[in-house]
């Protein structure tokens, strides 16, 4: 029997897919997601969802905490050369199950949507104890 942390090899690279609220955490929780994806998955490219860029760019507007967490996660998008990919659902959670079924590797912290991907093809990164990102 195959233990809950195998991780099989396939030819294809992983593309990772984020979650608002796991960009978000870079800045609430102070959680380097980047350095620790690359300690879990390798150097495997990142992908954000326009829907995902959207709901950041609102965020963005507000004053508060979550304001400055919304524009500093833009920027990194950014500077991270984060691919933006387009996808026709109707919002972040849904593109990201989207995306999930096509076998990428999301990474969230949002409840609703860990839930739902228990069984996606692909395993889903969770944050685990406000700190750091494990294997759901």
């Amino acid at each position: 029997m195959i233990g809950r942390n195998f991780i099989p090899l396939t030819s294809r690279i992983p593309i990772i897919a984020l979650d608002t609220n796991i960009l978000l955490d870079i800045t609430r929780l102070k959680i380097p997601v980047f350095e620790q994806l690359d300690e879990l998955v390798g150097r495997a490219p990142c992908v954000v969802p326009i829907q995902v860029v959207q709901e950041l760019q609102t965020l963005a507007t507000e004053r508060g905490k979550t304001g400055v967490a919304a524009r500093i996660a833009l920027e990194l998008v950014k500077k991270r050369k984060v691919k933006i990919v387009s996808a026709t659902a109707s919002s972040g959670d849904d593109a990201l199950r989207d995306l999930a079924a096509k076998g990428y590797i999301i990474v969230t912290n949002d409840r609703a949507l860990r839930q739902s991907l228990k069984n996606a093809p692909q395993r889903a990164i969770v944050v685990r104890q406000s700190k750091y990102l494990a294997w759901l």
